[in-house]
């Protein structure tokens, strides 16, 4: 099994660390969401998102899962989570995101 390589840059909700540098600044923040939604993905249910820049931009995409009335639930303690999938990005996020 092949190891994947680090990613360019991560956002991941629960790194406190760090997601706090994303939401504290409104503007950038803001452009982060409008790059996400035009890449297709949902920022509402993205709990993790890694850029990879490989042959080309690439993204791996974590998401909760939703139930049938379209709600996050839990299993056990923890919400619902989909397996992560990958999509080829036609553009970077926004600058800020690779320093």
């Amino acid at each position: 099994m092949t190891s994947r390589p680090d990613p360019l840059v991560a956002f991941d909700i629960r790194d406190s660390r760090n997601w706090w540098k994303v939401t504290n600044d409104s503007a950038y923040h803001e452009s982060l969401l409008e790059w996400m939604r035009a890449q297709g993905m949902n920022p509402s249910i993205t709990y993790r998102l890694e850029i990879h820049l490989i042959d080309c931009p690439s993204a791996r995409i974590y998401e909760y899962d939703l139930n049938s009335d379209g709600h996050r639930y839990s299993v056990g303690n923890d919400l619902a989570r989909r397996e992560p999938y990958e999509v080829i990005l036609p553009s970077l996020p926004p600058e800020r995101t690779l320093r």
